[in-house]
């Protein structure tokens, strides 16, 4: 079975910084710019973490056709978080959105209840509390830290 992706490996692969597709700014210069510093320590924006297996296991989900799902790959990250947080159960969801949905819902977040919330954040963050009702409380945070503010 012919991979079309195979061509595209040496992107995924590189030990050094490869331009896309023969040209521009390469992919991990782009990636890696600090955003801001807390300190002395730059904080990427949106830092790509590779291995160097990534196309290998895309190929293995690929043949075992479990691109989505509970597929092996799942499984073993299921089992890697309960392992190393200690908990009982784990569950991925496609999104932090989801996360926070599921979240909501554990809860018992009723009518009324007061959420406090960082004000830099995405606007799902609110969004799956006020869905129950919810009511956000927008706190300051630090530029520092980018944590809340404590008075």
């Amino acid at each position: 079975m012919e991979l079309s992706w195979l061509k595209y490996r040496r992107y995924f692969l590189s030990a050094t910084p490869v331009a896309p597709f023969g040209g521009g700014t390469t992919v991990s210069d782009s990636l890696n710019k600090p955003l801001r510093t807390a300190g002395s320590l730059p904080v990427a924006f949106n830092r790509l973490h590779l291995t160097g297996r990534e196309m290998l296991y895309i190929a293995e989900a690929r043949v075992a056709q479990h691109m989505s799902g509970d597929g092996t790959f799942t499984k073993r990250c299921h089992a890697w978080i309960e392992e190393h947080v200690g908990c009982a159960k784990a569950l991925l969801t496609h999104s932090c959105t989801a996360a926070l949905e599921m979240s909501a819902l554990l809860l018992d977040i009723v009518p009324g209840d007061e959420i406090i919330m960082p004000s830099y954040t995405f606007t799902s963050t609110a969004n799956a509390f006020v869905l129950r009702g919810g009511v956000p409380v927008f706190v300051d945070i630090r530029e520092d830290t980018l944590r809340a503010v404590q008075r």
